[in-house]
């Protein structure tokens, strides 16, 4: 008893202390150790400090423009559109016929003046048809990303400001002069210590609050507008923030190079195109680094079509490129991006995309990329479907659906004027005489977007992204090649993309030789809840409202009732006897063939069973009596 009382009333710690300094002199008990407070060996652990990590590499940039810089370009832009409704109500006046073209002109030279924001305004504008008049669009869309290049000083300033170190320690060499320029970046080369090339795309600096600065102006002068009934309400606020939105994707590098990434990855499923590896560790906000490639420029094939430069054309062809293969492959990439990759490059202009001599294509600049719904993605093959069944009527309902949700209109009427511009654009497509802009299919869906707005639809933002997209491939492709015929590219893409199908579900169905694999059980399992949901479902239709619901109408409605329920209830026996002897296949095994499926072969099995046919005909012979019994029976008062 002493012993457990002085284990379990620990002494002051003024005794420990005094006992602790006597330790060595003495060996202790197992019993007189206990209790006592005493430090305890322990294992040193490296100490982490948050601050040694590069917070640049991975900070989100909020630009925040000074009220004043707002309140400039607000009074700027409001000015220049004054201005530009003042012009247009003069030559309205002084030349009727032509004020459209005029105005068109001076609205794509002011948004050019305007610096980036407005350039990429005009360029997204050009695309709403649904918005403005095609004149317009036809104007804007010709406004170019080309301005001035940086000075090499800010060039490096704002690289030496990204990684925290100066240029040498970066590049073993850097080129100051530029070998592209936009009105976001430059784009730069240099070689890194390791030796390789590479494409550096430097961000201009403060461009950030210019451009949002720009889009918080538009967007105070369109809500303005719209209080005063100028404009109607939520179209172009709309529109400037899917606007904002996409310069919002073009400013941050670090998007850009995730999607260049994830590309060079999905590309290697298709031979004909990919990107440029990226160089993640030198990836800053500011800064993409990639590697640099060689090849043409589509540019460059646009220029020797345009000018007929037949000396040009021959040199290109000994360096083994090939214009028709190169148009023909370039719709396949295009189908390809739409249907079966992640996203697609939003803008595929001459300058972002590099063609090799293999006739294969490197994609750059992912600045804008576009998602597509699988909705979207369903009316588009029907678009598709109904071209090459020469049903023009469908092709102005694939247009309409893939819209919705619309407004309350007449929607025959819309598709009657839709028909009327699908028409000459179907036999522009025929004709070997047309020119390339009436067989551009971009051009067409931009037309017919017009109709749509005429009659109060807009499009949604993901459209907006494809139709521009397809209208870049389009110019491209029917200039290099006017011959090109986009039902043949797409009925052979559609082939490809039908084998590469046939492939993996070949692949699925080997792994299910020796019977189900764990997922289909997970599968099963779902479909067994679903199942007992929809039956309950059917169980409450059936059973709350049928009494009341019979004796007011009658022995009709009766038989009605009768066969449906018999219908109901023979196809809820043949699905859990199919599961069942689906379930049953690693002990009872099918033999299933190789054109079919496990659970689909069960399905047949069932179906063509005389134990299931015989219990179905057992079944309706009883339903068929109780209904004869029904009607043979005199109605009660």
């Amino acid at each position: 008893m002493p012993a457990q009382k002085k284990a379990h009333d620990p002494k002051p710690p003024s005794l420990v202390s005094e006992k602790n300094e006597n330790a060595s002199d003495k060996t202790e008990t197992a019993e007189e150790t206990a209790g006592k407070i005493k430090i305890l060996q322990r294992r040193e652990q490296l100490e982490y400090r948050r601050d040694h990590h590069d917070k640049s590499a991975h900070k989100d940039e909020i630009f925040h423009p000074s009220l004043f810089y707002v309140f400039y370009r607000f009074m700027l832009w409001t000015g220049q559109l004054v201005k530009m409704v003042l012009y247009n109500w003069l030559h309205r006046i002084i030349s009727p016929d032509e004020y459209q073209l005029k105005t068109a002109e001076m609205m794509k030279s002011t948004l050019d003046s305007l610096g980036p924001a407005g350039i990429k305004i005009g360029q997204q504008l050009g695309m709403r048809s649904d918005l403005i008049d095609q004149v317009y669009c036809d104007a804007l869309l010709s406004l170019l990303d080309q301005v001035k290049p940086m000075s090499a000083e800010d060039a490096i300033q704002t690289l030496e400001n990204a990684y925290g170190k100066k240029i040498e320690k970066i590049f073993s060499i850097f080129d100051p002069k530029t070998i592209g320029s936009g009105s976001i970046a430059c784009v730069y080369q240099a070689i890194l210590h390791s030796g390789e090339k590479v494409a550096v795309k430097v961000r201009r600096p403060g461009i950030g609050e210019k451009i949002f600065g720009d889009t918080e102006a538009i967007l105070k002068l369109i809500r303005i507008s719209e209080i005063l009934g100028i404009i109607p309400p939520d179209v172009w606020s709309s529109f400037i923030k899917e606007v904002s939105h996409m310069l919002r994707e073009e400013i941050n590098f670090k998007v850009e190079a995730r999607y260049t990434e994830i590309f060079h990855r999905e590309a290697k499923k298709n031979p004909y195109v990919s990107s440029p590896s990226v160089y993640f560790h030198l990836c800053r906000p500011e800064v993409v680094v990639t590697e640099l490639v060689s090849g043409a420029f589509l540019s460059e094939f646009l220029a020797i079509v345009e000018s007929n430069d037949i000396e040009k054309l021959d040199e290109f062809n000994e360096r083994g490129f090939d214009f028709k293969l190169i148009a023909e492959r370039l719709f396949h990439v295009f189908f390809w991006e739409v249907f079966e990759s992640n996203f697609f490059h939003a803008d595929p202009h001459p300058k972002n995309i590099i063609v090799k001599p293999d006739n294969t294509f490197i994609m750059i600049d992912f600045g804008s990329c576009g998602l597509i719904s699988n909705r979207f993605r369903r009316h588009l093959r029907n678009f598709y479907q109904n071209l090459l069944d020469e049903n023009v009527y469908g092709l102005c309902q694939s247009i309409l659906s893939s819209l919705e949700p619309i407004p309350l209109i007449d929607t025959e009427a819309c598709i009657n004027d839709l028909v009327t511009v699908a028409r000459n654009w179907f036999f522009a497509q025929k004709s070997d005489y047309s020119e390339w802009e009436e067989k551009c299919v971009g051009g067409a869906f931009t037309k017919l977007l017009g109709i749509c707005g005429k009659h109060g639809i807009t499009s949604q933002a993901e459209g907006v992204r494809f139709y521009r997209a397809n209208f870049l491939y389009d110019s491209i492709i029917y200039r290099i090649d006017p011959s090109v015929d986009v039902n043949k590219i797409y009925i052979k893409w559609y082939r490809e993309y039908a084998h590469k199908s046939k492939i993996r579900f070949m692949e699925e169905a080997e792994k299910r030789i020796m019977g189900p694999i764990d997922e289909d059980y997970a599968t099963i399992e779902q479909l067994l809840k679903i199942n007992l949901k929809v039956l309950n479902k059917i169980e409450e239709f059936i059973d709350l409202p049928r009494y009341n619901f019979l004796t007011g109408v009658g022995k009709f409605a009766f038989a009605a009732s009768t066969f449906i329920k018999t219908t109901i209830n023979t196809g809820i026996i043949f699905v859990s006897l199919s599961i069942f002897r689906y379930l049953l296949d690693p002990i009872w095994s099918m033999n299933v063939p190789k054109d079919s499926t496990p659970i689909i072969y069960a399905f047949i099995l069932v179906l063509t069973s005389k134990f299931f046919q015989g219990l179905v005909a057992v079944i309706l012979a009883i339903q068929f009596r109780k209904v004869i019994l029904k009607l043979d029976t005199k109605e009660r008062s």
